[in-house]
């Protein structure tokens, strides 16, 4: 199943050449085409001539000839799919060194892409039911690219392959030269998440959307209760009833029983200067993040959380938290009054105080909101009237209007300390963004007309990271804020 080349593995042994596993040709077939084999297996005709049953009216129909069309197409986009992946193993190689890693893809034109091993920020090895089948390993890997939005390489092998490359990285990004046979003596875990704790996350990280829902099945209960009608619909209508509370539910239902599996068996350990985190049960995942290489922590709270007094901790690192959801966090939902202490475990020789409030943006910044506001409405009252719009409306316009200049102006708090920045963005439900000056690579002042008047100013820091954290606002700022920000981001 696997097609290894050792070179020179007497003189250098750390120097891998390989390809990745014949396995990994099944997995990612599997993976681009699960649904159409669900189609073609659940009898896809059948369900068609089905369908056609309920459509006679309607002139065109399909006809058998036409379902085993379709199944055909479906069994092409399969085969389809399996050759492509044929062709992708044979065209990919990979060579490992002390201090690099390089991907060879062979085609027409040859290229090659080299990868420091110093610039990972983090690498995963994941293994889902048919790795585990067959005893091979995931490995994805993530550097420093500004603008990464997915991972720079990926592979699957041995584990006799999987452990080489695992003490070799490990020896590379760890200051202090661990490697793998280190972690594995060290069994206790800082943070080691029960299932009833996984539960709990799991109800805590619903949505606002979801949260609506939920609300709108409870009203809709409690209504036909109050109007007695609940008897006469479990009585005439169960089924009906349990259909329309099981079509809205369910999505909700199955949120919750994906989030338990995802995150069964969570724990976190520290091991001198990086991270290692585990969970899942179908698919089990372990993470190494360089803690050197974290540039910031984001703590986030959904609705039914910040009832509870409850957070989840993500890390701003280059790769982590991707448009693919590739470690979205780092913490599932735990108690605000372990933060502090979590924190401390995780970023080196920075004392963070969450306790502290950060401080509104400048006073002027309310002026400013409130301007805006006046020309907007100046625009768009005359619009109503002219069309003759109930006066109801404009002063609910009006209302609302009023409402935002405040939200505005609540909406960005911001903390400039010694070692890092604390942003708080959010009136009801609150994330706040702690950011490291040494991640800061530049800053954007923003002033405009009104702005200059009053000397301030907007603030925008950019780091090293994906995409979706690079940017970060502090909204209006004084002169004084600006300096405190361009000293420290100095001598960071």
């Amino acid at each position: 199943m696997e097609k290894e080349i050792l070179k020179n593995d007497v003189k250098k042994s750390h120097h891998l050449q390989f390809k990745s596993s014949l396995v990994s040709i099944i997995d990612n077939t599997f993976k681009v085409s699960w649904l159409v084999i669900i189609l073609i297996v659940t009898n896809f005709a059948i369900i068609v001539s089905k369908i056609n049953e309920f459509n006679e009216k309607i002139n065109i129909k399909l006809n058998v000839s036409t379902n085993i069309f379709i199944i055909i197409l479906l069994a092409m986009f399969i085969f389809g799919s399996f050759i492509y992946y044929i062709i992708k193993w044979n065209i990919f190689k990979i060579e490992l060194d002390e201090k690099k890693i390089t991907v060879y893809k062979n085609i027409v034109i040859k290229d090659r892409y080299v990868f420091l091993l110093k610039n990972i920020s983090g690498y995963v090895i994941e293994q889902n039911i048919l790795d585990k089948i067959f005893r091979v390993y995931r490995f994805k890997i993530y550097t420093e690219r500004i603008y990464n939005t997915k991972l720079d390489t990926e592979f699957v092998v041995k584990k006799e392959i999987a452990e080489k490359i695992n003490d070799i990285v490990l020896n590379e990004i760890s200051n202090v030269k661990m490697n793998r046979k280190d972690y594995d003596k060290v069994s206790n875990f800082d943070i080691n998440l029960k299932l009833k704790s996984i539960f709990v996350h799991s109800i805590l990280n619903i949505s606002l959307k979801n949260s609506f829902i939920i609300l709108n099945v409870i009203l809709l209960i409690f209504t036909m209760i109050s109007k007695g009608t609940i008897v006469k619909e479990i009585t005439t209508n169960l089924l009906g009833l349990l259909i329309t509370i099981l079509t809205i539910v369910f999505p909700i239902l199955y949120s919750l029983i994906i989030s338990i599996f995802k995150f069964y068996g969570y724990k976190l350990k520290k091991l001198e200067d990086f991270l290692v985190v585990e969970y899942g049960w179908f698919t089990t995942k372990k993470y190494f993040i360089p803690i050197h290489k974290i540039k910031g922590i984001i703590i986030k709270e959904t609705l039914i959380s910040r009832i509870f007094n409850y957070n989840m901790l993500q890390v701003i690192c280059s790769g982590i938290a991707n448009k693919n959801g590739e470690l979205n966090f780092l913490l599932p939902m735990i108690n605000k009054n372990r933060l502090n202490k979590i924190l401390k475990l995780i970023l080196l020789n920075i004392n963070v105080n969450l306790d502290s409030k950060p401080k509104k943006q400048a006073d002027f910044s309310i002026t400013i909101f409130m301007i805006l506001f006046t020309v907007i409405s100046l625009i768009i009252i005359p619009t109503l009237m002219f069309f003759r719009i109930n006066t109801i409306y404009i002063l609910i316009y009006m209302l609302v209007s009023s409402l935002m200049i405040i939200i505005f102006y609540f909406f960005k708090r911001v903390n400039v300390e010694e070692k890092y920045i604390l942003i708080s963005t959010g009136v009801f439900i609150k994330k706040v963004s702690l950011i490291l000056y040494d991640s800061i690579k530049y800053i954007k002042i923003s002033e405009g007309l009104i702005s200059s008047i009053f000397n301030i100013k907007v603030l925008s820091v950019y780091i090293t990271s994906n995409v979706i954290n690079l940017k970060h606002i502090l909204g209006y700022v004084t002169n004084n804020t600006l300096n405190k920000v361009k000293k420290y981001i100095y001598y960071n």
